[in-house]
């Protein structure tokens, strides 16, 4: 005879327990184990997010910059490369639009640009030939713009500025600034500047002491401009002997794009700018003189392709039509912004140089009539009868001689 079990059933078997579930204490862990990790993730998400906003913002100001000036880095066969606005117009944009349309309206101002051309003649080439930003087009807006990587917009100059909250090219310099984060401009109060969150700053980061402020120009002119101040001008004489007594005077002039400069259309938009030189004395054979041209109040220059050329002058007064001084011609010349000057030569004399006696053909005449036998205005030139034995090659750019 079997006796019943008199022990409890106190635990329950693994497949009630499962048939239980979770308790709510264990299910409130679980959740705020979730909670934590969820706030983690998003506040991650919210730094990176920011951190790519604000690189994304750096990056479309460099390529403003280099819209604008050229990217200095750049080399064509290991000489810089010359490219932006202002070594093509000639000056700086006065807003943003003008990089990426050839006309419309800055500040209530219009523009309207030439395009740009090359003089067959001289080589000399001004105008517009952007776009120099490549930008696509906005379907909410129609507009080709640049935003800050946040995408700011602006109620006031939104199709000039693209919602930059500056662009300010005056005195040569350009500034730009974005809102950031918070749509924002930057308060006067240092106190509630520095309460801000880095992203929620103006960037470029203004002065902390006085945030409201400007940032440091991202162009200064010394970026673009070419001092043209004192210019070299070396006279020389390739003969065997000492160069008569010289009395020379001429006038440097200059031919640079201006788009001030008031052209009708379909011209070249370029000015020109002179100023006096002189020499008086002999030049040794081979041997140069320099003299340095000053211009005493030189526009502002930008680089790039530009003419010089050497004109006539009576007692310190350029010729009125430009004659030529001595049949000098034009020459271009790559003026860089930071860099010396190059200067141009001169030469005088009656003889050809050792090395040169008219040969290269030896037919050419050139402007003042020489025999082809190594003589024209200077003599013969650099290698008899010009450059090369009659000008430049044969055929004789100023009849044997000139630079």
């Amino acid at each position: 005879m079997s006796i019943p079990s008199t022990k409890p059933k106190t635990q329950a078997t693994a497949k009630n327990r499962a048939a239980a579930g979770f308790t709510l204490l264990e299910l409130l862990v679980v959740i705020s184990i979730l909670a934590v990790a969820a706030f983690v993730a998003v506040s991650g998400l919210e730094q990176d997010d920011g951190q790519w906003r604000l690189d994304e913002t750096r990056n479309r100001i460099e390529r403003i910059r280099s819209a604008i000036v050229g990217d200095s880095d750049l080399r064509v066969n290991g000489a810089p490369a010359i490219s932006g606005f202002a070594t093509d117009v000639g000056a700086l944009p006065p807003c943003l639009a003008a990089l990426v349309d050839q006309a419309g309206t800055c500040g209530g101002v219009a523009f309207d640009y030439p395009a740009y051309q090359v003089d067959g003649a001289t080589g000399l080439g001004s105008g517009w030939r952007g776009p120099y930003l490549s930008v696509a087009t906005e379907i909410t807006t129609g507009l080709r713009a640049i935003r800050d990587g946040w995408g700011n917009t602006s109620e006031g100059d939104d199709a000039e500025n693209f919602g930059w909250s500056r662009f300010d090219t005056t005195g040569g310099n350009v500034v730009i600034q974005s809102i950031g984060a918070d749509l924002i401009p930057n308060t006067a109060s240092a106190a509630e500047y520095a309460a801000l969150d880095f992203f929620s700053r103006d960037y470029p980061p203004s002065p902390a002491a006085s945030p409201a402020d400007a940032p440091d120009p991202i162009i200064i002119p010394e970026d673009y401009q070419v001092d043209i101040s004192n210019v070299p001008v070396t006279l020389w004489n390739g003969t065997t002997g000492d160069s008569e007594e010289l009395d020379l005077s001429f006038c440097l002039r200059l031919t640079y794009p201006d788009p001030d400069s008031g052209v009708a259309a379909g011209e070249l938009s370029v000015s020109t700018v002179e100023a006096a030189g002189a020499f008086v004395g002999v030049i040794p054979a081979f041997s140069s003189m320099t003299v340095n041209v000053t211009f005493a109040d030189p526009p502002p220059v930008t680089s790039g392709l530009r003419q010089w050329q050497l004109i006539l002058a009576t007692a310190g007064v350029c010729s009125a039509t430009g004659e030529p001084f001595n049949g000098h011609t034009p020459q271009l010349v790559t003026l860089l912004p930071r860099s010396g000057l190059p200067g141009l030569t001169w030469t005088a004399g009656v003889e050809p140089p050792t090395g040169g006696e008219g040969e290269g053909e030896g037919e050419g005449e050139g402007d003042a009539g020489g025999d082809g036998t190594g003589e024209g205005d200077t003599g013969g030139g650099d290698t008899g009868g010009g450059d090369t034995g009659g000008g430049d090659t044969g055929g004789g750019d100023t009849g044997g001689g000139a630079i």
